[in-house]
């Protein structure tokens, strides 16, 4: 069975997340990419390519925060929250500009299809502009009144000049795969069993 750990801020604690269900890392992994413990195999991949993966059926199963999950349009069977990495994505703007979101024309985001919902949901309209990173400069280069990203402290939003006014989507780490599939996350709890069975043996 193959599982991929996102690359980033998720990736310790979801080995410290795989290591108490039984499957304990090789220390170091050093640049490798991908081990096998027990039997399970773990890649370490970028989260975003996670979803496709998951459809090419070249793994089985992902630990993936919820913001991509929701973002990527894929069918996924989700476990719910495992405890760590807790965020919001949120709405911000300039500390000087007004706190009303509906006079928003243009919005900054990595997160489109979340932020369209969104918008949708609060019968606004906005202009999205798609970016690859560091959204928090687009208020600052004149291309977006605002912005939908991912907080955690809000150090970056204030260092950047921005405050944080709505909550757009609650965000967490999760066990997925695909609809239909989720006797795969039944077969990764019991090998967490067996491994640890194995361990003592």
């Amino acid at each position: 069975m193959r599982v991929a750990v996102p690359t980033g801020r998720l990736e310790e604690p979801a080995w410290g997340w795989l290591e108490r269900q039984g499957f304990m890392r090789p220390d170091p992994c050093g640049r490798r990419l991908w081990v096998q413990l027990y039997d399970l195999d773990v890649v370490r991949v970028r989260g975003r390519d996670i979803p496709h993966l998951l459809v090419e059926r070249a793994i089985d199963a992902a630990i993936l925060g919820r913001d991509i999950v929701e973002e990527s349009g894929v069918s996924l069977w989700s476990s719910g929250d495992l405890g760590f990495g807790g965020c919001r994505l949120m709405l911000a703007v300039p500390k000087s500009a007004s706190a009303s979101s509906r006079r928003l024309r243009r919005i900054a985001t990595r997160y489109p299809e979340i932020t369209r919902r969104w918008l949708a949901s609060r019968q606004m309209e906005a202009e999205i502009l798609t970016l690859g990173g560091a959204v928090e400069a687009a208020p600052w280069l004149g291309v977006a009144d605002g912005i939908v990203d991912v907080v955690e402290t809000g150090a970056t939003l204030r260092a950047n000049g921005l405050s944080a006014i709505e909550t757009v989507l609650p965000c967490y780490a999760t066990l997925v795969t695909l609809t239909g599939q989720e006797a795969m996350v039944r077969t990764l709890m019991r090998g967490g069993e067996r491994a640890h069975a194995m361990g003592e043996a």
